[in-house]
């Protein structure tokens, strides 16, 4: 308690003597000290704000009302992170869908077109239409469609300093979309699987392609509900992933996609599924080995790896409109020799909708759900899976595992309890909005509302930031100590956080708030 009681005075102390700007409480310590703030009010209204990697943070504001939002007029603003004084604002006509800084100057997404403005004085580098799929700072380089359509098959690479043009190649995402799970691999490339299995060198474009089924054209459906329901509409917002940007089309009913599995990298290889085939590739991308399933298909699939084994649970279902599941082959789930693929088991799970929900794979074990029965496997090499069932009824359907850390405020310790899989509980959604713990016998041990649970929005050191959401677009904060020791209550609710070296950032219509963080 001394720790924590220092570090909370040195909150506290420091704001007050930093606070160059209007000074504003917006929270509380556990000892009941107050939390003050530096305030920078804004001309509009604060949607976003983003750090990315330079020295500046980025605002972007609604310029017009709310019902003209999406033909109107978004500002962007630079922040200096070290002085907190406003480098510059940028009008633009539409949505501002995306600003990150980087070390080359503020990258723009607005509607198609992709603009650089520099991060010092806001003036425009460069301008040109392409919808973002992946960037490299370090590497000087980014990668997107012209197009924002799924037909649209030309991958192009720009000078992410210049815009200048490094090179075009082919790389379809016609029925699956795969840039959300990009693969860094050696020698600047990255491995993508879309339509087919892609290995692009970043700074050359040469790209080596192989044939894979992830994804198909379900004609007869598509005759039955009507042409007119066009397939390859792009969600009209830019978001960020691991290596960059990208957008995430969205197919029609027609199409079949998810038919694949993530990319696993184990040792020196790289493990990935079709609804065909299982296959191997070294780190050349040289095929090692192929396994086809005894079953007629796969479709979603999870692979994880131990000791020279690859584990593979195939859910059984695909994704119609990119989130809707259809069952699309028998789930199953099995373990391969990784070296020679040789498979040590193959079982077919079922169920009534033969579908899996998901699982949480942990060492050696796992949980495996159904919407109205869930499994668990003692050991994960073990090919004998009992399915005990679900009431529905009762608790509701099952839906998904927490594959994170959640916590809920105990009133009795006032503190926060972690819920997680802890090796012996794993955390569970329903189809009526609680999370219940479910030990390794398959009964209930615990039952929150998932209403009360509260996210982890970052951490650093030994203590995290966590946010519940209170209404549309609006959170409550706290910070606390990663075992759920509370530190600090925010106790305004706010509409976005952001946390840079040890400054945090907190967004509450058009005020911004920043205040230190010092152990």
């Amino acid at each position: 308690m001394k720790r924590i009681t220092i570090l909370l005075l040195q909150i506290t102390a420091i704001l007050c003597m930093k606070a160059q700007t209007p000074s504003v409480n917006i929270g509380r310590t556990i000892d009941g000290d107050s939390v003050m703030a530096n305030q920078k009010v804004m001309p509009y209204t604060i949607y976003k704000i983003n750090g990315g990697n330079s020295n500046c943070l980025a605002i972007l504001m609604q310029k017009t009302a709310a019902g003209a939002f999406s033909g109107g007029t978004t500002c962007v603003s630079a922040l200096d992170k070290d002085t907190k004084d406003i480098l510059w604002t940028k009008e633009m006509k539409g949505v501002i869908t995306h600003a990150d800084p980087t070390k080359q100057g503020m990258l723009i997404c607005n509607g198609n077109k992709t603009i650089l403005l520099d991060n010092n004085d806001g003036h425009e580098l460069w301008n040109i239409k392409l919808c973002p799929v992946y960037m490299n700072d370090s590497l000087d380089v980014i990668v997107g469609y012209k197009s924002n359509t799924t037909s649209d098959s030309n991958l192009k690479g720009y000078r992410l300093s210049t815009g200048e043009q490094l090179w075009e190649t082919k790389v379809k995402h016609a029925v699956s979309w795969g840039w959300n799970d990009v693969q860094e691999m050696p020698g600047e490339r990255i491995l993508v699987v879309a339509d087919d299995i892609n290995v692009i060198h970043l700074l050359t474009g040469t790209c080596h392609s192989y044939d894979a089924k992830t994804g198909f054209s379900d004609v007869k459906t598509s005759i039955l509900m009507g042409l007119a329901m066009a397939a390859g509409a792009v969600a009209g917002a830019a978001a960020f992933g691991g290596g960059g940007y990208y957008y995430m089309p969205v197919y029609g009913p027609n199409v079949i996609n998810g038919l694949s599995s993530n990319i696993l990298q184990m040792d020196s290889c790289y493990f990935i599924a079709d609804r065909n085939e299982l296959r191997c590739f070294d780190k050349d991308m040289q095929q090692k080995w192929t396994y086809s399933y005894p079953t007629e298909k796969s479709s979603a699939s999870f692979l994880y790896g131990e000791n020279n084994t690859v584990y593979m649970l195939n859910f059984g279902y695909g994704l119609r409109n990119g989130n809707n599941k259809v069952k699309h082959s028998k789930p199953f789930i099995a373990s391969f020799n990784a070296l020679t693929g040789e498979p040590f088991f193959f079982n077919t799970l079922k169920m009534k909708k033969d579908i899996v929900e998901d699982a949480f794979i942990a060492p050696w074990e796992s949980f495996i759900l159904f919407d109205d029965g869930m499994a668990y496997q003692r050991d994960i090499n073990d090919s004998i899976i009992h399915i005990t069932p679900w009431d529905t009824k009762e608790h509701g359907e099952l839906v998904a595992c927490l594959h994170n850390t959640a916590y809920a405020y105990n009133d009795s310790t006032h503190c926060f309890d972690p819920i997680s899989y802890d090796g012996h509980d794993c955390p569970v959604f329903t189809s009526k909005g609680n999370v219940m713990l479910i030990d390794k016998d398959l009964n209930i041990t615990k039952n929150y509302d998932a209403s009360v649970l509260y996210g982890i929005r970052f951490t650093k050191d030994d203590y995290a930031c966590i946010r519940k959401r209170v209404t549309k677009g609006l959170f409550r904060y706290w910070i606390i100590q990663e075992s759920g020791l509370p530190i600090v209550e925010l106790t305004s609710i706010f509409n976005d956080m952001e946390l840079l070296d040890k400054d945090v950032f907190l967004v509450e219509g058009n005020n911004l708030y920043y205040f230190e963080l010092v152990r």
